[in-house]
């Protein structure tokens, strides 16, 4: 395994990107937001990753206690990575990036561009303002023809999913682009409506207020 490269800079700023600032690793990040996952979960969605790079990358997080490994269930001999608290504190650095990231002037996506539905659920988690519906409770589907995403609005939080095997209260449908628009604030959800980009059904309520913690 070769040596880490350094900054060899007293400041902390250095010392975090002395970890975190080599290729790919805030991207493994990425993947872990929404929960534990295998070695052979993460590689798929790191395109242009090879195996001894990710082995490598795992190593050096699980050494400075960013990730932990536990087992896949209790008597499986089968071992997932999880971020640690630690880890969970670089949350914060991934939401200022989108933030930061939506100011940019954005080009099409190339044809050989990857794209995951999981990404879609990680932003959403990361944008979310809970303290603008703190009282919020139900389920709404975010139906686009890329994928059907499930919120799961609850006292302790919002979970996602994008299994099949939820009811849901109320329905926001449209393309992933008005649903970018909506989630990074760009647009709110009654101009996407006025524009004919997305439609509401079900407890339309519901889907106003949680549709208004993104604003």
């Amino acid at each position: 395994m070769s040596k880490a490269r350094s900054y060899k800079q007293a400041c902390n700023i250095a010392l975090a990107l002395d970890l975190i600032g080599e290729r790919w690793t805030l991207l493994i990040i990425r993947e872990l937001i929404l929960g534990p996952k295998r070695f052979g979960d993460l590689l798929p969605h790191l395109q242009g990753m090879g195996t001894n790079l990710l082995t490598t990358r795992l190593k050096e997080l699980e050494t400075h206690a960013v990730i932990e490994k536990q087992p896949c269930s209790p008597n499986s001999r089968r071992m997932q990575y999880k971020l640690t608290p630690l880890g969970e504190g670089l949350e914060n650095v991934l939401r200022e990036l989108i933030r930061w990231g939506i100011q940019l002037p954005q080009s099409p996506p190339s044809p050989d561009s990857l794209y995951q539905p999981e990404w879609d659920l990680v932003a959403i988690k990361l944008l979310y303002k809970r303290e603008k519906a703190p009282k919020l409770e139900g389920t709404v589907l975010i139906k686009s023809v890329e994928s059907s995403i499930y919120a799961i609005i609850a006292k302790d939080g919002l979970q996602l999913d994008i299994s099949t095997t939820h009811t849901h209260d109320a329905t926001i449908e449209g393309n992933r682009d008005s649903f970018e628009k909506l989630f990074k604030g760009k647009s709110s959800l009654n101009q996407l409506i006025s524009q004919n980009s997305l439609k509401i059904s079900g407890n339309t309520s519901l889907a106003r207020k949680w549709a208004s913690c993104f604003s």
